[in-house]
């Protein structure tokens, strides 16, 4: 019923209006606001991420490394699921979401992959390692700001005990 045009011609209206799909069909002059929020789903579903906030995006491009390592045969569920910090669950879930359920698991179960690129997987190994590295040293200097904020309670209490006057010392 409504062109493609149409359809992101709404969803971008949705956004700029801070999702407001009533103010987008008087607007337009469409009838239901429900076509509205579903079109953006499915914006978002297609995996258009223009559609998607930050947070979204990020999720996305990490389900789709995730699933790239483990449909390239490099790794198990098991270990992609170690890598990313999930349970090896949620990485079945991802790619179910973004392959389906006929696509094979990995190479070690089901025969050969389909389309890997294996420079992406060389990529994605190296990004690994990279977070691997940058967490380290976050839990490092995250070690060294907190040692710093102990000391520095401990010094505001040795600053609110009440000094000493030189009277009480017999000094002077």
């Amino acid at each position: 019923m409504y062109s493609p045009e149409d359809r992101k011609k709404a969803v971008d209206l949705y956004l700029k209006n801070g999702g407001n799909a009533s103010a987008v069909c008087r607007e337009l002059g469409y009838a239901s606001s429900r076509s509205v929020e579903r079109w953006l789903r499915e914006f978002q579903e297609a995996g258009n991420n223009e559609y998607l906030s930050p947070a979204k995006k990020y999720l996305r491009e990490r389900m789709k490394a995730a699933v790239k390592l483990m449909c390239s045969g490099g790794y198990t569920a098991e270990e992609v699921a170690e890598n990313f910090g999930v349970n090896p669950t949620t990485v079945y879930r991802w790619k179910k979401r973004l392959l389906g359920k006929e696509y094979p698991m990995s190479k070690r179960r089901r025969g050969e992959a389909k389309d890997v690129d294996h420079e992406d997987v060389e990529a994605l190994r190296a990004e690994v390692q990279s977070l691997r590295e940058e967490q380290k040293k976050l839990k490092e200097e995250k070690y060294w700001l907190q040692l710093e904020v102990d000391v520095l309670k401990v010094t505001a209490e040795i600053l609110k005990k009440p000094s000493c006057s030189p009277r009480e010392h017999n000094v002077g």
